[in-house]
């Protein structure tokens, strides 16, 4: 009787496991655009006078959530042309922003502003505008009574971590399984 249970659990799991295999992982990004803005980069809106080097980024009215954007960084990657400038403004690049300061509609052309040199890592300076993916990589965390961001927080935990690891390994055994030379 526990063997027929066990049979039945297992014809269950498989094909469940078996779409986490061909499904992806990563969280998707959101599109938009980003432009760029020279120096100097101070003051910012997010740190004042602080210099936050040069892989930083304004906000644009879409990620600002009234300055709950200071801090966080964004994997910027660039998708295309927005206009007949350059058709191939992309070098096949992505960048680690960090939000520092807020780019306020009307005047915004990006969903992203980023700062000369974080554009150039990942296009043509010359394109001006392009399309991009971005994606939230760290969370500040906020520490509410001294009133200062103490650090970054990943969007992995450790849970989420073992998680995937455990599906890692079970995706490799289904593969296994499936044809025993291809590991």
């Amino acid at each position: 009787m526990a063997t027929l249970n066990h049979i039945r659990i297992f014809s269950i799991m498989i094909p469940v496991l078996v779409l986490f295999c061909f499904f992806p992982k990563e969280a998707v990004a959101d599109e938009g655009t980003a432009t760029f803005y020279t120096p100097p980069y101070t003051p910012s809106s997010c740190y004042g006078n602080s210099n936050e080097g040069v892989m930083i980024a304004a906000a644009s009215d879409a990620i600002w959530d009234n300055r709950a954007a200071c801090g966080r960084k964004y994997r910027v990657t660039c998708l295309g042309a927005t206009n007949n400038g350059d058709p191939h403004p992309c070098n096949g690049n992505s960048v680690a922003v960090k939000i520092v300061d807020y780019c306020p509609s009307p005047g915004c052309q990006g969903t992203i502003d980023l700062s000369q040199e974080a554009f150039a890592s990942i296009a043509n300076p010359d394109a001006g505008k392009i399309k991009i993916a971005y994606k939230l990589e760290e969370k500040p965390i906020w520490d509410s009574q001294l009133g200062l961001v103490m650090g970054f927080e990943s969007d992995f935990s450790l849970q989420t971590i073992q998680q995937k690891a455990l599906l890692d390994a079970i995706c490799l055994l289904i593969k296994a399984l499936q044809d025993p030379r291809s590991l």
